[in-house]
């Protein structure tokens, strides 16, 4: 069994909590308003490698059922994301123009399982696999106000700024297979546990 152990990096809340230091002991300086925006992320990362490696994985069951003959159940499911929360802080720099720190959260996991029966029923095989994927999402950037002059309270806003994304994968792998001859029963397993660093 390998196994691969994450490294430890800081959680959203450390950049959140730096974040404000920073703007309290900024406030006095700039004299403008500081804002915070709460917003909802929707679906905007997806599986990409680690759903075209699922694919391939049901793909070659499928596959082996065809050169074989036998029973083939279940399959092995993709990773979708739902939505996440955002939060962002916007610090007034000078008449307008502001620095935008924000960051999320997203997650998500699959995980299934295929059996697969040999036409002579003198084998049978089993493989679950588990993925899990964590992203936090984080950005900075600067952001410019106009204030529309017949509308005070009304103001379009242009923005720029740089993602980093942190990412944590997390995947199990066992794989199981009995055959039965001459009335003895011979096992064999495989255990492939991957936790990877996170990783930008």
């Amino acid at each position: 069994m390998e196994k691969y152990t994450a490294m430890k990096i800081p959680k959203i809340t450390i950049v959140l909590t730096l974040s404000l230091m920073v703007t309290l002991l900024s406030q006095p300086v700039m004299g403008e308003r500081i804002s915070f925006k709460l917003g909802y992320r929707t679906n905007s990362i997806s599986g990409n490698d680690i759903n075209t490696w699922i694919d391939s994985f049901n793909l070659l069951w499928k596959d082996y059922q065809g050169l074989n003959g036998g029973d083939l159940q279940g399959q092995f499911t993709p990773i979708n994301y739902s939505g996440g929360i955002d939060l962002e802080l916007r610090i007034t720099l000078y008449k307008g123009l502001a620095l935008n720190l924000a960051g999320g959260y997203l997650s998500s996991s699959e995980e299934g399982t295929t059996s697969f029966q040999h036409a002579s029923g003198i084998q049978s095989e089993e493989q679950y696999i588990s993925n899990k994927v964590t992203a936090v999402p984080l950005k900075v950037g600067f952001s410019y106000a106009y204030v529309i002059p017949p509308f005070p309270r009304l103001s379009l806003v242009a923005g720029a700024g740089r993602h980093i994304l942190f990412v944590s994968y997390d995947s199990t792998n066992n794989y199981a297979s009995k055959i039965t001859d001459l009335g003895k029963e011979f096992n064999y397993q495989d255990i492939l546990l991957d936790l990877t660093p996170w990783t930008l």
